[in-house]
């Protein structure tokens, strides 16, 4: 048996405790959540099993892993979460970002790296934490960005995160709804919006129905309320030859694609897929336009 109150027996207690509760990668977050009680990397835990905690270490350990047995998400418990290579912090005010949102921006990159446009106006609508708009910011110098959210609590998130990562004055950041605030025409509109139905937020696991913020994950009865309304309002704020990049979820591409199509945007209309395999993304844009890319995608 490990002697009481060493990293080992963390570990060990922790990843029992959390096995217990029915957590996914038990062994993980319970490693995780003591490197962030020690102010520690999760390397260093292997490399010292046998340190033994302080009594404010124990106190910091054991309310974190209280927080987690309860299912608050452990992004929100270590406050940060990575995305697209980077770090954001994150709390009960945005949304977590996933790992099948870095689709949007990869697909994004692509565009612009074909785009014959040099200033793109790009706009992230329903921003969050700031994680799509920060990414292509950090990924391309020559961009004029405007990332746009309903919620003022999303939007100082997404201001700070702009700090830490030394971008700040690169985005316009904008509190309003859809693309209201977008008054003049733009190259490229992405967009994670709500699309959780009433009957699949029922489905969901506590971790995101008692944390997450609703507001960034629910949408009406079908889930497709909030792009349903963004793809009305694109008529006029699209550039000749911009594009639309959006996000959904499964079971909602088809629609989105034709919704996209019955606009005459767009003379070309893709679903992507992301690593589950499921049709995560829709893009439209105008193979045709002299400005615009040939086969983006």
């Amino acid at each position: 048996m490990p002697e009481p109150g060493t990293v080992r027996a963390c570990l060990q207690a922790g990843t029992a405790r959390l096995q217990a509760r029915g957590v996914t990668n038990p062994a993980l977050d319970a490693a995780l959540l003591l490197a962030h009680a020690l102010h520690r990397h999760r390397s260093w835990l292997y490399t010292y099993p046998e340190y033994r905690l302080t009594h404010p270490e124990l106190a910091r350990w054991q309310a974190s892993l209280e927080q987690r047995l309860a299912c608050r998400p452990l992004a929100y418990i270590v406050g940060k979460k990575e995305f697209m290579g980077l770090a954001f912090h994150v709390d009960e005010r945005v949304l977590i970002p996933r790992p099948e949102t870095e689709l949007l921006v990869e697909l994004a990159l692509a565009w612009l790296d074909r785009a014959q446009v040099p200033v793109p106006r790009v706009v992230d609508v329903g921003t969050g934490s700031g994680c799509i708009a920060l990414s292509l910011a950090h990924a391309r110098s020559c961009l004029d960005l405007m990332a746009i959210d309903l919620s003022p609590d999303a939007l100082q998130v997404a201001r700070h995160n702009s700090q830490c990562l030394n971008l700040q004055g690169r985005i316009a950041w904008r509190q309003g709804d859809l693309l209201l605030p977008v008054s003049e025409p733009v190259s490229l509109i992405l967009a994670n919006l709500p699309y959780v139905s009433l009957q699949a937020w029922t489905t969901l696991i506590p971790d995101i129905t008692d944390y997450e913020p609703a507001l960034a994950l629910q949408s009406d009865e079908d889930g497709l309320a909030h792009l349903r309304r963004l793809v009305t309002m694109l008529p006029g704020r699209l550039h000749a030859g911009g594009s639309v990049l959006l996000e959904c979820g499964a079971g909602q591409a088809a629609q989105v694609r034709s919704w996209l199509e019955g606009t005459d945007l767009f003379s070309s209309v893709s679903v992507h897929m992301d690593l589950a395999g499921i049709e995560r993304c829709v893009a439209g844009w105008d193979a045709k336009a002299e400005t615009g890319p040939h086969n983006a995608w």
